[in-house]
């Protein structure tokens, strides 16, 4: 079931949205300059060069690109009026990847560090939700399957290991001395038997 809280943060993993934003501006900005210079080269096409045919007005590249410029700057600000509500609305649908993405993260730090979890419910809009089945359904299996590992915790593991063996072996020795005989109490019974 989905949960309808009302997002008190839009903006909760600069990795995720920071990145996504970023790009988003860099298209943007890719593309109203490309459509701007292809435009400037379809009217420098039109004007300029039809113009050195027809005796018409010269202009210089700069004088060009001005009025250019003067003639389409409803272009320009159609897309810097269109660039917030984009960025906006960009931030909106990071978010709905970002937040369930930042739940599963803080119930999986919980399981290392050992602490109780419950599952995880998303919000109304949110994407990801058939990963949110999946992932509740291992919560509710009570499994964890690890293979092997290795690290900090496996090496104090080992060494506790190794210490109990040790500690074995020079019990034995100890033993095997205190009897003065080679062969310890279990392998003299042994003996006796056959």
């Amino acid at each position: 079931m989905k949960t309808t809280n009302l997002r008190r943060k839009l903006y909760v993993s600069r990795a995720i949205q920071g990145r996504l934003l970023w790009r988003m501006v860099g298209h943007w900005l890719f593309y109203n300059l490309l459509v701007w210079h292809a435009l400037l080269v379809v009217d420098f096409h039109r004007y300029a060069v039809t113009g050195l045919f027809d005796g018409g007005p010269r202009m210089s590249l700069l004088e060009f690109y001005a009025d250019f410029a003067s003639r389409n700057v409803v272009l320009l600000v159609m897309a810097l009026v269109v660039a917030p509500i984009t960025l906006w609305d960009m931030l909106k649908l990071t978010h709905q990847i970002a937040g369930p993405l930042v739940r599963f993260q803080n119930t999986l730090r919980k399981m290392t560090a050992g602490k109780p979890v419950t599952k995880v419910a998303l919000r109304e809009g949110d994407l990801l939700l058939e990963f949110e089945e999946v992932f509740n359904a291992f919560l509710a299996s009570d499994r964890l399957i690890v293979g092997e590992r290795t690290g900090a915790h496996d090496t104090s593991a080992i060494a506790a290991k190794e210490a109990a063996v040790l500690a074995a072996v020079a019990e034995l020795q100890k033993e095997l001395r205190a009897t003065g005989s080679d062969q310890t109490p279990a392998a003299k019974a042994t003996a006796t038997v056959r």
